[in-house]
């Protein structure tokens, strides 16, 4: 970097890289998981998909962040999954062209198929970096793939939904993520959780210092589940259709609800970058 202040933001993201490739490659497989969620297949998620370093392919752990197959050559997730920094050379390992997307695998393995990068399309007004004292606005990414993903019963995309999901309805997560907010280490099963959905008020209740507006949905889970660190990016299917994206969990123990960006109040932009027409 020719900026050193940009060299040392960098530096976290690159820390936790080697400390999960480190840790995966001596076998430490503690039982990381959306807490409460329970194991499943791609088969029955197809459009779900894993981001990982490539330096972390030839282990089983080290998922960086889930994401959701909304294209042949389209991967929709969270913002902050990869770095966002303009002059980043690709030469430097946090460049996005060092990340890899899998699509159709439960359980990762080495020489599963592996995606890259083109090209990715962050929301116009993401501001580049998590701040956990105010929502996590505009966490939306599009990835554009150098190739096409070939279809089948592991590898689908799943449609966008067009209107907010009513209170009450009955959707499911996914991930790879963490038991708690203190693992390091990610599963290497797909795990789901069934979550409902929740007025705006339930969630503003539990993050009084959060600004909840109609970008986002407030999930929950009755036996405490929730997504975790390790689960952003992953998707919320209700009724068949992407409702949600995962972002950045406050509190992922507990029965504390979640917040999750809001797939119809951006579908919009997310088509624009499909047809071509948002950069």
């Amino acid at each position: 970097f020719d900026d050193p202040v940009k060299f040392f933001e960098a530096m976290p993201y690159f820390i936790i890289i080697v400390l999960l490739v480190v840790i995966s490659s001596i076998g430490a497989r503690p039982p990381s998981r959306i807490v409460q969620g329970g194991d499943t297949i791609i088969r029955d998620a197809p459009f779900v998909v894993q981001i990982r370093h490539n330096s972390s392919l030839n282990v089983s752990t080290g998922v960086i962040c889930g994401g959701s197959i909304i294209g042949k050559r389209y991967i929709i997730t969270a913002a902050h999954c990869i770095l966002k920094i303009d002059d980043i050379p690709p030469d430097f390992p946090l460049h996005f062209s060092w990340f890899r997307v899998i699509a159709g695998s439960s359980s990762y393995q080495f020489g599963d198929k592996a995606y890259e990068i083109k090209k990715v399309h962050y929301h116009p007004n993401w501001p580049g970096y998590l701040n956990t004292n105010s929502s996590e606005k505009f966490d939306l990414a599009v990835y554009e793939l150098k190739e096409e993903i070939l279809f089948d019963d592991t590898k689908e995309a799943i449609p966008l939904a067009d209107v907010i999901p009513e209170e009450g309805s009955v959707g499911h997560i996914f991930g790879w993520g963490s038991i708690n907010s203190t693992a390091l280490i990610t599963t290497n099963t797909l795990q789901q959780l069934r979550v409902r959905i929740s007025t705006s008020d339930v969630c503003k209740n539990n993050y009084s210092r959060l600004r909840v507006d109609n970008d986002e949905l407030c999930v929950s889970n009755e036996d405490g589940g929730m997504f975790c660190e390790g689960d952003s990016g992953g998707g919320l299917r209700v009724d068949g259709k992407l409702a949600g994206v995962i972002s950045n969990q406050v509190n992922c123990e507990g029965r504390v609800p979640g917040l999750v960006s809001n797939v119809a109040y951006y579908k919009q932009w997310i088509e624009g970058i499909m047809q071509g027409v948002n950069p």
